[in-house]
């Protein structure tokens, strides 16, 4: 089974920034990861109702404390599904309720959409999964690949990031890290399963070779994986 994208852009400060959303397909449902905030709950009716969103959603999943308004519309689009978020989600005081904790509460598609959750930044928290069916990993902000960008403002801001046109993990998402060994060590369990695309928040899905890709754009950040 495919996994469906739906794209939109945000105009942030001197940068138009494109935005993934993803829907996992799993043979209970559909996991709804990363709803963009651009997305309204009309947007997501239309979508299920013109077919681009296949089968039901049944879990929507906020990956880190930095994505969390598009749970809002995505909540009252599918309102029968259950809603996922980090450890501290409770301290963005957001309208909605939660039905579980990633990483503290089982993960009810574990042998379909592995879940891994990112130690050491607590303050970010993202959780991030592989999807076996596709071997796709598929992340909001460990990993940017905006390659169209333009302007001098995307020169500036991504170029920062050092993620200006290139595949590459944000050096402003390092700065979240605290503590690095556990930051690796949670690295380590996504490198034990096994993925050759990515499909990152924030850019182009790497179709193939992304297991080998993504290490290299690690090491090149000094994380050892």
């Amino acid at each position: 089974m495919a996994i469906t994208y739906l794209e939109s852009s945000r105009s942030m400060p001197l940068v138009r920034l494109p935005l993934r959303t993803s829907v996992l397909p799993v043979s209970r449902g559909r996991v709804l990861f990363a709803p963009a905030s651009t997305l309204s709950a009309e947007h997501f009716r239309e979508l299920a109702a013109d077919g681009v969103i296949e089968g039901e959603i049944t879990d929507v999943v906020v990956p880190n404390l930095f994505h969390t308004e598009g749970v809002i519309p995505a909540a009252k689009a599918f309102p029968n599904a259950r809603l996922w978020a980090p450890a501290g989600i409770e301290k963005k005081k957001l309208d909605v309720r939660f039905h579980g904790t990633l990483g503290v509460d089982p993960w009810p598609h574990e042998d379909e959409l592995s879940l891994v959750t990112l130690g050491g930044m607590p303050s970010f928290a993202e959780s991030v999964f592989v999807h076996r069916d596709t071997r796709t990993l598929v992340v909001a902000d460990l990993a940017f690949n905006v390659l169209d960008a333009s302007g001098l403002g995307a020169r500036m801001i991504f170029g920062l990031f050092g993620t200006y046109r290139r595949f590459g993990v944000s050096r402003l998402f390092l700065r979240e890290v605290k503590d690095r060994p556990a930051f690796e060590r949670s690295l380590a369990r996504v490198f034990e399963h096994d993925f050759d695309a990515l499909a990152p928040a924030h850019g182009s899905v790497v179709e193939q070779g992304a297991k080998e890709l993504f290490r290299a754009a690690l090491l090149e950040r000094g994380c050892v994986v």
